[in-house]
């Protein structure tokens, strides 16, 4: 069976639909190594994104299709891309109100549960940094900064008070007006000059019983005030054991991939049978693992993508600890994203620590790329060993 696969970036999803026995065909900014080894994608370049995705969904076959990040700030496109396929996620509507921060208040308010305080007008609000300024239409956590009183863009924007404690991220389905909890698991955040940017995920984070019930209630909220169907993510901050959520997700998010390594299952799965997606499904089955993080690697120098460093993984079945390899020749500036880390271990600690000698590694690799004045490679093996499993 065929899926459109729609987004900035769309390896990690199509990697979960191909084990569950679909065929993707994708569109996204990078059309990486690895996913185009296993699958067609269309390459948008970032100066027509996103109305070219629409362009080129117009011109593909009608097929079920499902968007990622960050398209969810663009509910008239997808409105479009539905006019011809069938989408499996939630319509233009339920996105522009579960975007509205202040309806998002309102929505865990009337059940009881905590949200920062949010104000469009940020008359008389203190600028010493206890109050955060967020666009309206972001993801990832890009652009978010402390409100010091300065207006630095015209995008539109929102003000939320800062919840200091333990960011973390939890993965539910919405189907027929209930929330199921698939797992939570622990964002990391900050890189260069945006602190708040989101750039990994560890799974499964353990929380206690009663922290679980917290958590899986703003779920309900979400659900049985917006209607949400299929996955969404809801990233939230632990405060005194209290979850305060910050920001809804609704779609195929970043941290799914580490709780299906960690699960041994496809969660995008969920996603269909909760949108009626009415083929059969196949899932290639894995063995869990203990714990999974992944790491977004971002450029510091500038520095093309040598032809030798990686080769794609055999099979989506196999862990491999290097994701969305860039096609060779690549260009990056400093702050661009190169390549997704991921790490697994028998514990969280050790996890964490495998991930971090992972980034050293590939750090070291680049700057050392950056400094050459000639590019003149030796075979991968010789200059740079690459870990079983790359």
């Amino acid at each position: 069976m065929d899926l459109l696969i729609v987004g900035a970036s769309a390896r990690a999803a199509a990697f979960s639909a191909l084990r569950i026995g679909l065929q993707p065909t994708c569109i996204d900014l990078f059309a990486d190594a690895d996913l185009a080894a296993l699958c067609p994608v269309h390459r948008v370049e970032s100066k027509h994104y996103p109305d070219g995705l629409t362009q080129v969904a117009e011109s593909l076959p009608p097929m079920p299709w499902l968007y990622t990040g960050a398209l969810e700030n663009r509910p008239d496109l997808l409105d479009r891309i539905s006019l011809r396929h069938r989408r499996l996620g939630n319509a233009g509507d339920s996105l522009r109100a579960v975007r509205d921060p202040m309806a998002l208040a309102d929505a865990f308010r009337d059940y009881g549960l905590n949200f920062p305080e949010v104000r469009i007008d940020p008359t008389g609000l203190p600028l010493e940094g206890s109050w955060l300024r967020k666009p309206i239409s972001s993801a990832g956590g890009r652009n978010i900064s402390p409100w010091t009183g300065q207006v630095e863009s015209r995008r539109p924007v929102y003000y939320q008070e800062r919840i200091d404690g333990l960011p973390l991220s939890a993965i539910f389905v919405g189907q027929d007006l209930r929330a199921r909890c698939l797992g939570i698991s622990r964002q990391y955040i900050g890189k260069f000059g945006n602190r708040f940017a989101y750039r990994g995920s560890l799974a499964p984070w353990p929380v206690s019983p009663e922290r679980r019930d917290r958590v899986e209630q703003l779920g309900q909220a979400v659900v049985g005030w917006f209607g949400l169907e299929g996955l969404f993510g809801v990233d939230l901050i632990l405060n005194d054991d209290a979850p305060w959520p910050v920001e809804v997700n609704p779609r195929y998010t970043a941290s799914v991939e580490v709780l299906e390594w960690a699960s041994g299952r496809s969660l995008l799965a969920d996603h269909l049978l909760a949108c009626g997606f009415d083929s059969p499904i196949q899932e290639a089955r894995r063995q869990p693992i203990p714990f999974v993080a992944k790491a977004i690697l971002f450029a510091s120098h500038r520095f093309s993508w040598p032809s030798n460093w990686v080769r794609p993984a055999g099979s989506i079945t196999e862990f491999s600890e290097v994701a969305d390899i860039p096609q060779p020749g690549s260009s990056f500036e400093p702050g661009d994203p190169v390549i997704t880390l991921l790490a697994k271990g028998h514990s969280a600690i050790q996890c964490q620590k495998n991930l971090a000698g992972l980034l050293r590694t590939w750090r070291l690799r680049i700057k050392a790329e950056a400094d050459r004045p000639t590019p003149r490679f030796r075979h991968a093996s010789e200059e740079f060993p690459i870990k079983p499993g790359c």
